[in-house]
This record gives structure tokens, sequence and C-alpha cells, in this order.
């Protein structure tokens, strides 16, 4: 739920501000120190669930942190999602399964496309529907990356973890700041919530991972 904190505390006080002259100055120190706070209770998060793994896999989940936390902090404060770093998230991952665990390179694979591939289709879908997008680019690149993580198997408990943390956090930013109930909101924070979520739980054991 950390990704969920991020986006509320990002939503609620932007990283940076505008000074009496229109120039943009940097954040408060209490802001800063609070994005600080939440990634090291994400890397703590890693390192107990990953304490006996090894090296390759450390640096693959330290990776998808950095890429998770970033965009779903820049998705808050802009409603957009840098699609380089995702790119880069998914070439180094598949790259480097694709060297240390060539077994399990289908599955990352399969696992990318399939997110990506969900998401494209509820967008259309939707748009079909309401007439409007309702899905994003970035929203895809960014399932993609974690099933790319977590496998196709994964992708369903990660949509519905991101979902409930869009419910909870959601409707937390609506309250807090009075904002209509049609606001629009960003959806890459609670889905990277959802997305870490089922990847530490891989990584602990407590789901199957994928495996092809």
């Amino acid at each position: 739920m950390c990704f969920a904190a991020a986006a509320i505390l990002v939503t609620l006080r932007k990283p940076w501000r505008t000074g009496a002259a229109g120039a943009a100055r940097p954040a408060s120190h209490r802001a800063l120190a609070a994005h600080g706070v939440l990634l090291s209770a994400l890397a703590i998060g890693l390192a107990i669930a990953q304490q006996d793994a090894a090296p390759a896999d450390v640096l693959e989940g330290a990776l998808l942190l950095g890429v998770l936390y970033g965009v779903a902090v820049t998705d808050a404060a802009t409603l957009e999602v840098p699609l380089a770093p995702v790119f880069l998230g998914m070439l180094v991952r598949v790259g480097l399964t694709a060297v240390v665990d060539r077994a399990a390179l289908p599955a990352a694979v399969l696992g990318l496309f399939s997110g990506a591939g969900v998401l494209a289709v509820a967008g259309l879908a939707y748009e079909w529907a309401r007439g409007r997008p309702g899905l994003g680019h970035g929203d895809t690149a960014v399932l993609g990356l974690i099933g790319s993580y977590v496998g196709w198997q994964g992708l369903v408990p990660a949509l519905l973890a991101g979902a409930a943390a869009g419910l909870l956090g959601g409707g937390t930013v609506l309250l807090l700041t009075r904002r209509p109930l049609d606001t629009p909101l960003p959806f890459v924070p609670f889905l990277a919530a959802g997305g870490w979520a089922v990847y530490l739980a891989q990584a602990a054991g407590w789901l199957p991972r994928a495996m092809g």
C-alpha cells in the first residue's frame, strides 16, 4: 500500500510548488522525507522477501521497485506516465532472464504481453462503451512490466489488489480534497501497489512463481 500512500501524498502535496515569481521551487523537506520513508519501507520489504535470493533476483527486484515507484509518483503528480523507464525495465528484465535463467524466459515474455494485452483490450472496450479514453498507454505498459516479473498467473491477483488499493486510496484522496467523484485520478500508483504486493508474495513463497 506504500505506492497508494505515495499517490495520496503527491496528490495532496505536489513535489514541486510555484514560488512568488512563478518559478518552480523544491518541495518541503517534510514531503521529501516522507517519500524517503515510503521508499525505505518498500526496500525493507524487498530485503525481507528476498533474503535468501540470488544476486540477480535482488537486482531485478530493486530495478522493479525503482521503476514502479518513479512512475507511480510521476503519474500521481502529472497524470502522465513516462514510458522510457518502463520500457527500459522490460528490456533489462527480459535480457537478464535470458542470460541468467533462460528456462524462465517464456514466462517473462508471456507475462509481459499478457499484461499489456489485458489492459489494452480493457481500454478499448471502455472507450467504445463510454465514448472517452479510460486507460492510457502508460497503464498498459506498467502492467506489461509487472507481468514480466509475476507471470501471467500473477496478473489477476495484481489487478485485484490494484483495484482494491484504487478504491481505498482514490476514495481517500477524494474525501480529503473534497473533489467530485468523477475527478480523474492516477491509476498507476495503485496498479504498482498491487503488482509489488504480488511480486513480494511470490518472492516470499506465499504465491507460486511463474515457471512458464
